[in-house]
């Protein structure tokens, strides 16, 4: 994969931390075709576009019942 691809790309455990939501809970996006890796690693690793990601969620596209909680400053659920 070219590092111009590359670019802007993010492993799991960064993006789960921005969005303050479980690696878990990625990987449930993922399946549910939610939030979907720009692409996977030879080692099968998935690898997110920022700014894609970031999209989606200001769109409120995930599905997660917690987010509009945490946007209020509720308490998230334990992981």
């Amino acid at each position: 994969m070219s590092a111009a691809i590359m670019t802007g790309c993010l492993a799991i455990g960064a993006i789960a931390a921005m969005l303050d939501v479980s690696t878990k809970t990625l990987r449930r996006w993922d399946k549910a075709g939610t939030i979907k890796p720009a692409f996977r690693t030879a080692g099968n690793h998935r690898r997110y576009d920022r700014h894609a990601v970031l999209e989606t969620i200001q769109h409120g596209a995930t599905g997660d019942p917690g987010a509009s909680t945490r946007d209020a400053g509720g308490d998230e659920p334990s992981r």
